[in-house]
């Protein structure tokens, strides 16, 4: 029985879904981590709008943590919704054993693990403490550092 609830949990390329919240989360989180606890909150509410909505405010508050602008809350949820459709796309055609298909689920794939970037267009500009900007950059390359309680 445990074998196919986790069976149930796995989702193709992602992995098995999230059921804890983002703010837990010591880095920014990659788009992995965002569509897997996107399942999980859709699994709960059912509608793809109301579940882009919470998951997007949960994603919101751990950038706050970190003091990063971010983009206003539609364009993030336009963002999310294009992601997840993205993957639905390469879901839907997983049984073609074409070089395309192979090659669009390997770009895909390598996307994954990469912070999934909703800071604000000038957040460079805007961030005035060299931390902060020294910790986005290293986000969306390396993925070293971490957010801590002392600032």
């Amino acid at each position: 029985m445990c074998s196919s609830t986790r069976k149930k949990d796995e989702f193709f390329l992602l992995g098995v879904r999230d059921v804890d919240p983002l703010l837990r989360l010591n880095q920014l989180p990659t788009l992995r981590q965002v569509l897997l606890r996107y399942h999980y909150i859709l699994n709960e509410s059912k509608y793809m709008k109301d579940s882009a909505h919470a998951l997007i405010q949960e994603l919101i508050e751990v950038w706050s943590k970190s003091s990063i602008p971010t983009e206003q809350q539609n364009h993030c949820i336009k963002k999310l919704i294009k992601c997840h459709k993205n993957w639905l796309l390469l879901k839907k055609n997983r049984g073609r054993n074409s070089e395309a298909q192979r090659k669009r689920e390997n770009l895909f794939t390598n996307e994954l693990d990469k912070l999934l970037d909703i800071s604000h267009a000038s957040a460079m500009n805007v961030i005035k403490i060299a931390e902060d900007r020294a910790f986005l950059i290293d986000q969306r390359e390396e993925r070293k550092m971490i957010i801590t309680s002392i600032d």
